[in-house]
């Protein structure tokens, strides 16, 4: 799930009345729509069913009846215009590219005004970044983060080399087995970058971490991941349990730093969240409408279950 080069257009069929953006490719459209039913889950946990008073806009209101299944959007454009924003304002959440802050931060105030009631959360990986750096421009978030990273910290086979997933990014060891620099790790250093960098600014009510796997001996590189440098590739159980350890601590520790703020995090088929689910606030079921059915309902009433209580203690707990 990444933010692509290809030229956006507008998607009619969806009877909005307005701007959509989609993308000509019939794969990712698919992909997308997975996303967006998957997010069913978000609403879930956000919302815990409480029923609330229709916003009052002030300015070219756009009309929100009071429905379920509460929905959500996952705008991946690194801005945000005005006719965008009074269209994204009808749904109930929305993920937009963290570089929106930085280069239309009106935009996200535009949904606020438009729909007070709505849930912005800003997207960013959790687990690799683009190695073409020198190409962003010095005031890009991504930029930013990329000045406080330790080349160390990249994830590395057992002959050192450098691993990939998704085309033009490298993997980082998101475990407690990379090595520390100023005291710190990735799992440390990410959730304090969103939290000054991102959730600090005030114009987010959460985070959505992307690829917030449990495993990663799936991979095509995964029988051959050294995490600790020793020259040896980690056994599949031992790479997945360290995984699943260092995932936690990133999500454990943007609730430390930004509590009352939203985690999300997104895996294909929600076997995540029932991993995560203590530590997140809500999960993005990816290809939800294609996965196994009877395993994905499961993820999602064990989720919504067990987290149901706790999540909206604490939501309510803020407000």
């Amino acid at each position: 799930m990444k933010k692509q080069k290809s030229k956006l257009q507008l998607d009619k069929e969806l009877g909005l009345g307005g701007k959509f953006f989609w993308w000509k490719n019939k794969f990712f459209r698919y992909f997308v729509l997975s996303l967006i039913a998957g997010t069913v889950v978000v609403s879930v946990v956000f919302y815990g069913g409480e029923e609330t008073a229709s916003p009052d806009f002030q300015i070219q209101a756009v009309k929100i009846e009071e429905k379920y299944p509460r929905l959500a959007n996952l705008f991946f454009k690194w801005d945000v215009s005005e006719n965008e924003a009074k269209e994204l304002a009808k749904w109930d959440v929305v993920i937009i590219d963290m570089e929106a802050q930085v280069n239309t931060p009106e935009g996200l105030k535009k949904l606020k005004t438009y729909n007070p009631q709505i849930k912005i959360l800003a997207y960013i990986t959790s687990q690799e970044l683009t190695h073409h750096y020198s190409e962003l421009k010095s005031t890009s978030l991504r930029r930013r983060l990329y000045n406080g990273f330790s080349d160390s910290w990249w994830l590395k086979s057992s002959g050192g080399g450098r691993l990939v997933w998704w085309p033009g990014t490298w993997l980082i060891n998101v475990t407690d087995e990379a090595p520390v620099k100023d005291g710190k790790r990735w799992n440390d250093y990410l959730p304090e970058f969103v939290t000054r960098e991102i959730l600090n600014s005030g114009l987010w009510d959460g985070v959505f971490y992307d690829n917030a796997w449990d495993s990663v001996s799936w991979l095509p590189s995964g029988d051959d991941v050294d995490l600790n440098g020793d020259g040896k590739a980690e056994t599949a159980s031992d790479l997945d349990a360290k995984w699943r350890a260092g995932m936690s601590k990133i999500f454990r520790r943007t609730k430390e730093l930004a509590p009352g703020k939203i985690i999300v995090g997104n895996g294909v088929g929600g076997g995540n969240g029932k991993v995560y689910y203590n530590d997140l606030n809500g999960v993005a079921i990816e290809h939800f409408h294609k996965a196994n059915w009877a395993e994905a309902l499961n993820n999602y009433f064990f989720i919504t279950s067990r987290s149901f209580k706790l999540q909206h203690r604490e939501y309510r707990s803020t407000r």
